[in-house]
């Protein structure tokens, strides 16, 4: 499983996260903790919807 590098960021009210290397996904939350918990799970949909379409992926930034 590769670790992807997300950005948070704080707004009033409310926090949004987004993922460089996955055009399209991000999330947001009232709180830090449930942003996170949301970009997982949005990183996690993308990828078995990738893995369903046979795309293949090229994340510079990504590590294993």
């Amino acid at each position: 499983m590769l670790d992807y590098i997300i950005i948070i960021e704080k707004g009033d009210g409310n926090n949004s996260a987004y993922c460089p290397d996955l055009p399209g996904v991000a999330a947001a939350a009232e709180t830090e903790d449930e942003t996170i918990d949301l970009i997982r799970d949005a990183i996690e949909l993308h990828l078995e919807g990738l893995k369903d379409e046979n795309s293949g992926l090229c994340n510079q930034n990504s590590r294993p």
